[in-house]
């Protein structure tokens, strides 16, 4: 057969070859049951134990991704368990089961079918976006209820032994679907659907298992068991690669491997250059799970962590609990390093959620946004400064500095921030430093000005160049 390439969009880097495998997820086909008297609490009890047993299968994924990709991420699979755990749905369940009495499969089937049809209709994205995790917990529930096995998730449950080396093809994928990939199975990863701040972004990159999203005849049936290389860094899929490309891949992949040998070998070394000035080597980081990653690979801090995923993961901005606790964790596992958080950086292409600006790339966007919302600001930066206390190894960066007016209103609300933070005897980092991103020309017109306002600057050279 000819060879083909599938275009796409790059999520995750990296290169891997094998067979193609067609992963759908189809919920079970629920026959109307009617159902006795006598069975009526029968089938309430089934309801209630699949429930828990689902519910204890996800706690259990959930605490390993935990382990595996640090707190932010795993919350990813919280979703489905609140799902569970939502008493309206159950009753409505249980209701359903004794009214009309029907079998408890039939009755999650419909009631379920019903509120995922009303989060479709639903002004709000967020919601919208969660058709596919109901879709896959009650994928669960209804297989737990009806007892019969995933269909064809053998593959992500890493025990399918007939096969090797899968080049997986799907619509999507959920956290929990992602969560359970195994890299040594699956060596790569191609979408329909996606995003390159999505939780399959996220997890993929973790992994570090070769993801792309946006190719739109992808699931053909013919495809299904195809030889393909999947390119995470070009964003192409290769259908039948000729023997030429294969070589050619192979090379570049041997040549990969004695980079990554080099650089694990490099990365011990101090970076001093010869005339003896030292450089610091950091890494910009966005989740929990990349700190290690980062410190594998030699970093000595963390030049910048990134706060907007923490903001739009969810309907709600996160509350000064779990942003001290996040960023606690992070201080502790990086110190004695380094570690610069930016706050939150939302507009240009990190939109909020109804938020419509005509180009929001130089409009509405980054400090201007925390000036314009400043109890959020203010939740963040109290977190940070709490977070601080311990290691002393946090710093601020604020982003998209363009006037001297912005960077001495933050420092005001600083002050009043440590001002009460000491009055309640709460400790804090007391000399924790302020930096600026430089990333507009009206900022790098008054980095003198500003230079004595704060501790540090930071090149944003993407938009500095843009702008």
């Amino acid at each position: 057969m000819r060879e083909r390439i599938l275009k796409g969009i790059p999520i995750s880097s990296g290169v891997g070859q094998g067979k193609v495998f067609l992963y759908r997820r189809e919920i079970p086909k629920i026959e109307e049951r009617e159902i006795g008297e006598g069975e009526i609490e029968r089938e309430v009890l089934l309801f209630r134990d699949k429930i828990k047993e689902v519910k204890e299968e996800l706690n259990e994924l959930h605490q390993r991704v935990r382990e595996e990709m640090g707190r932010d991420i795993a919350d990813l699979v919280l979703f489905q368990i609140l799902l569970l755990e939502d008493k309206e749905i159950n009753t409505r369940v249980e209701n359903f089961i004794r009214d009309k009495r029907r079998s408890a499969a039939f009755a999650y089937y419909e009631v379920i079918r019903d509120y995922a049809q009303s989060l479709l209709n639903s002004p709000i994205p967020f919601l919208r976006e969660k058709e596919i995790d109901i879709n896959d917990c009650a994928y669960r529930v209804l297989r737990s209820l009806i007892g019969s096995e995933f269909s064809n998730a053998g593959i992500l449950l890493g025990n399918w032994n007939s096969r090797k080396d899968v080049i997986l093809f799907a619509d999507d994928l959920t956290p929990t679907e992602v969560a359970i990939l195994d890299k040594k199975v699956v060596r790569g990863v191609a979408l329909i659907k996606g995003g390159k701040s999505g939780h399959i972004a996220i997890m993929t990159r973790a992994k570090e298992i070769p993801a792309i999203y946006g190719i739109d005849d992808l699931m053909r049936e013919e495809n299904n068991g195809r030889r393909a290389i999947l390119d995470g860094s070009r964003g192409i899929v290769i259908l039948n690669p000729t023997e030429v490309r294969i070589a050619r891949y192979e090379r570049e992949m041997k040549e990969d491997e004695k980079r990554k040998a080099f650089y694990s070998v490099v990365k011990k070394e101090e970076p001093v250059t010869r005339d003896g000035k030292y450089i610091d080597i950091s890494a910009n980081i966005e989740f929990l799970g990349e700190v290690e990653k980062a410190k594998e690979y030699g970093a000595k801090g963390i030049g910048l962590l990134r706060t907007e995923y923490l903001f739009l993961s969810r309907r709600q901005p996160p509350s000064e609990e779990e942003q001290f606790f996040f960023y606690k964790e992070v201080s502790s596992k990086m110190n004695p390093y380094p570690v610069i958080i930016r706050t939150f950086d939302l507009g240009g292409d990190k939109v909020l959620p109804n938020y419509k600006e005509l180009n929001p790339f130089l409009g509405w966007r980054g400090i201007r946004i925390g000036l314009k919302e400043k109890e959020v600001l203010k939740l963040q930066l109290r977190a940070i400064l709490r977070a601080s206390a311990e290691n002393k190894n946090l710093k601020v960066m604020l982003p998209m500095i363009s006037t001297l007016e912005e960077v001495q209103e933050v420092k005001v609300i600083l002050g009043d921030l440590k001002e009460d933070l000491q009055k309640k005897g709460i400790p804090f980092d007391v000399g924790i430093e302020l930096g600026i991103m430089v990333e507009t020309p009206s900022c790098a017109l008054l980095a003198e000005r500003i230079g004595h306002l704060c501790s540090f600057f930071s090149i944003g050279t993407n938009d500095l160049t843009q702008y």
